[in-house]
C-alpha cells in the first residue's frame, strides 16, 4: 500500500476529523435553520421602523453586526479557513457597529440618555 493511501487511512480514523464534520453540520443547520430566518425577519423590522419613523432601529442594527460577525465566523470554520470554533466553544462576537457621524452622535445620546435614566432609577430606589 502507498503512502497516499495509508494517510488517507489514518486520516479517516482520526476522531478530530468526525468532530469536526458533525460541528459542521450543526452550524451549517443553525446558520439555515435559525441565522437566515432571522435576518429575514430583521430585514422586514427595519423597513417597518423605516416607514414608520423612518430611521431604521439603531438597536437591530447593533444585533445585525454581531449576528453577521458570527455567520462569518461560522463560515470561516465550515470551510476550514480558521479554526477557531464559533459560539458556544468561544464568546459571540462583541463589536459597536460601524455608524457615520450622524448615527454616532444619535448613538451617544441615546448610551447618554439611557446612564441618566439609570443614575434617576437608583437614586429613586435609594430614596424609597
Amino acid at each position: 500500500m502507498s503512502d497516499a493511501l495509508r494517510n488517507i487511512g489514518e486520516n479517516l480514523l482520526k476522531p478530530s476529523n468526525w468532530i469536526r464534520l458533525g460541528l459542521v453540520a450543526g452550524f451549517v443547520f443553525l446558520l439555515y435553520v435559525v441565522l437566515i430566518p432571522l435576518v429575514i425577519i430583521v430585514i422586514f423590522t427595519q423597513f417597518l421602523f423605516s416607514v414608520i419613523a423612518n430611521e431604521p432601529n439603531i438597536n437591530l442594527k447593533e444585533l445585525c453586526v454581531r449576528v453577521f460577525l458570527y455567520i462569518q465566523e461560522i463560515l470561516n470554520y465550515v470551510t476550514y479557513i480558521s479554526d477557531a470554533k464559533p459560539f458556544p466553544f468561544n464568546p459571540f462576537p462583541n463589536a459597536q457597529p460601524a455608524f457615520t457621524q450622524d448615527q454616532n452622535e444619535a448613538f451617544s445620546k441615546m448610551e447618554n440618555y439611557a446612564e441618566d435614566k439609570g443614575s434617576l432609577d437608583h437614586e429613586g430606589s435609594e430614596s424609597s
